[in-house]
């Protein structure tokens, strides 16, 4: 899914590398849950 990555860079962009890893383990999270259901 080729949006996500754009949303992955824009994120990057936005807030900046230092907070990336506890934002992708909350997403990645929200996700998992979301792809069980």
């Amino acid at each position: 899914m080729p949006e996500m990555i754009v949303i992955l860079v824009i994120a990057l962009i936005v807030i900046g590398p230092s907070k990336l890893p506890e934002i992708a383990r909350s997403i990645g999270k929200g996700y998992g849950e979301f792809s069980r259901s």
